[in-house]
């Protein structure tokens, strides 16, 4: 499984989302799915995607949605993650 949290997500208004907790899991190939839920109760839900990439694997990389029902907005975005070498 892979777990984690994205912080404070936020506009040219300040914040828009205090927190989204991550869920997710492999579905028996490379792939990554899994759901965002909202840390602070702002009635956010949404979904993660991704991808182990390059020599070893060491590079992760996928698109995330959230919806946030309290006003009816939405957000999306892309991540990348680089495991630092070791030697």
């Amino acid at each position: 499984s892979l777990t984690g949290t994205f912080g404070a997500l936020s506009t040219s208004n300040g914040t828009w989302v205090s927190g989204a907790t991550v869920e997710a899991g492999w579905n028996g190939t490379n792939a990554i799915t899994g759901t965002l839920t909202g840390t602070e109760g702002e009635g956010v839900s949404g979904k993660i995607n991704g991808a182990f990439f390059g020599p070893g694997a060491h590079e992760l990389g996928g698109n995330w949605a959230i919806d946030k029902s309290s006003d009816s907005s939405k957000g999306a975005g892309i991540y990348r993650a680089l495991q630092p070498s070791v030697h």
